[in-house]
């Protein structure tokens, strides 16, 4: 079984894409409502919701990863633990991109969820499928989302002891 999953170096690239998505909108979407909150919360209201979004982003993140390790475990060993940084990282910037832009249309221009989720899903199975081929057949495109993945990785140096410091936070409010 061990022999089935890459190597920790080819996974921390693609963990940290899934990462920075993931932390990333929640940020986004956090500093969006900031605000509005400052008004009518105290401080320490905002950084427990704070918090509580972050666990959610550590929680999401790894769910995300280990569906890639599983897909790694099923697919013979040449298909993608070989090449896991590449593979996975288109399969989770298209995956969850087209998450966030169904979320997106979802919301702002209300369209029906349950009708319009099975073509989304389609479609966005397809655009990964093309996507790893292309990644697959054109050197300049793997070579691109290498770059990309290998210089996401800083990140996990801010998101990992911000979860950490949610965690404890989380705990704290929950014991106290």
């Amino acid at each position: 079984m061990k022999n089935r999953l890459p190597k920790i170096e080819a996974i921390a690239p693609v963990y940290a894409i899934i990462s920075f998505i993931i932390y990333g909108w929640t940020f986004v979407l956090f500093f969006w409502k900031l605000p509005s909150w400052v008004d009518f919360l105290t401080p320490a209201e905002i950084f427990g919701a704070f918090s509580y979004s972050v666990i959610t982003n550590l929680v999401e993140s790894m769910i995300v990863i280990i569906c890639l390790l599983v897909l790694c475990m099923l697919l013979p060993s040449r298909t993608m633990r070989d090449t896991f940084a590449a593979y996975g990282s288109v399969i989770a910037i298209i995956g969850l991109g087209s998450v966030m832009l169904y979320q997106y249309h979802y919301r702002a221009v209300r369209l029906e969820f349950a009708s319009e989720l099975k073509p989304w899903a389609l479609a966005t199975i397809v655009a990964i499928l093309l996507s790893v081929f292309l990644t697959a057949k054109i050197k300049l495109v793997k070579s691109i989302i290498l770059n990309i993945a290998d210089r996401m990785v800083i990140f996990l140096y801010i998101f990992i002891p911000l979860s950490i410091l949610c965690v404890l936070d989380v705990i704290a409010r929950n014991l106290g």
